[in-house]
């Protein structure tokens, strides 16, 4: 978990003691006289107070001290934003006023409104990741959060973290399969690739024996996530060590809402703040596969010349495809291909794919819709790559 410590400035106070010393003034007196008539008494009684007490005592305060009245930069909010600096952040604490310069590090905010109590800005930009102190400066003295403000970098127009929930329906009598449904994600750098290019560097294009982008994933220190379903369930995902990512293996039919939406509940992975991301995910709506034809009681012929992908409706970010040739023993697939597509209806796979084509044998076909949602990921601004698919998966026969 990532600290805050307060820094907190605190002069010390010092006050002076003035004494009023209160002196009582000369004092004169005259001795008793006896009268007779001889008596010519002269006394001359020349006591005279000359008591000259001079105490000039001029003890005056003369403590000197400046303190300035203490400046406490007590909270951040949001505590992290992006390298390309323009985040709003509210800065509560005080005594602020007009003078007030503020810095994330060296580099100086751009302020948007000062009160006692609160300061509005907008970050300045990073040129790399990291914690940073946040301090305000004012005519009477500085405060300061250590390690206040995380930037992380800028993830606009990328993806933040990747997966899919999918689900396979299974089409035709000649197999006994059962539909079902899995899903997995893992948080990333800012990676910047459309989905699709899992499956086919360009859409409407297909691969033999496709290798995808490079991808790389966060280690997040955390057992589990979970999403809220679109019913207000739960769905848990426990972390995965072994393909490194939150899975949630088996999802029902319940659980997988065709055109439903899903948030990712506040999580805290290792080295990231507390959070969450409506909308993480979006699932599209079931379609049909009317070519190749695989939903009758045998499979399909193939030719790969003229081998014609077309399926109902449309709306989906992207169709995908799986097309697997199985080898002769039909217990393993001798090739691959993949392709991504528009999802305007149909699509033809380049004859020119094929390297292992032979005939009499099966084919695998999986025809994905693809449906991406609109959730960002708040500490770096990147986009969920978290995709909801549904595939219609059948066999076909090369000839």
């Amino acid at each position: 978990m990532r600290m805050l410590t307060l820094l907190c400035l605190l002069p010390g106070c010092q006050f002076g003691l003035e004494q009023l010393i209160l002196e009582d003034g000369p004092r004169g007196g005259s001795g008793d006289t006896s009268i007779d008539e001889t008596d010519t008494d002269t006394d001359a009684d020349s006591d005279t107070d000359t008591d000259s007490d001079t105490d000039s005592d001029t003890d005056t305060d003369t403590d000197a001290d400046t303190d300035s009245e203490l400046l406490n930069v007590r909270d951040v909010t949001p505590a992290y934003g992006t390298t390309v600096g323009g985040t709003q952040v509210v800065i509560t604490g005080g005594p602020f006023d007009s003078s007030a310069t503020i810095r994330f590090g060296t580099a100086v905010a751009t302020r948007v409104s000062v009160s006692a109590n609160e300061i509005v800005v907008q970050t300045p930009a990073q040129t790399a990741e990291g914690m940073v102190d946040v301090s305000v400066t004012t005519s009477d003295g500085t405060g300061a959060l250590t390690s206040g403000f995380t930037y992380y970098e800028d993830g606009t127009d990328t993806y933040g973290l990747i997966g899919s929930m999918e689900w396979v329906h299974y089409v035709g009598s000649y197999w006994s399969g059962t539909d079902e449904g899995s899903a997995s994600f893992y948080l990333t750098p800012p990676t910047d690739i459309d989905y699709w290019e899992l499956y086919s560097r360009t859409l409407d294009s297909c691969g033999s024996e496709y290798v995808g982008p490079d991808l790389y994933y966060y280690e997040p220190a955390l057992s589990s996530a979970s999403l809220t379903l679109p019913s207000g369930g739960t769905l848990a995902f426990p972390w995965d060590t072994t393909t490194t990512t939150f899975a949630a293996r088996a999802v029902t039919s319940a659980q997988y809402v065709q055109g439903g939406s899903y948030d990712l509940d506040p999580m805290q992975p290792d080295g990231f703040p507390l959070f969450d991301v409506p909308n993480v995910l979006t699932l599209p709506s079931s379609f049909t596969v009317s070519a190749p034809a695989m939903s009758g009681g045998t499979p399909p012929n193939l030719t790969r010349s003229a081998l014609n992908l077309t399926w109902s409706g449309s709306g989906g970010d992207a169709m995908v495809a799986i097309l697997a040739l199985r080898n002769a023993a039909q217990d393993d697939w001798d090739e691959t291909i993949t392709c991504a597509m528009r999802d305007d209806g149909s699509f033809t796979v380049p004859s020119a794919t094929w390297n292992r084509w032979t005939s009499a044998r099966y084919v695998d076909i999986l025809i994905g819709r693809v449906k991406m949602a609109s959730g960002t990921i708040p500490y770096n601004n990147a986009d969920s790559g978290f995709a909801g698919i549904y595939w219609n998966y059948g066999l076909g026969r090369t000839q």
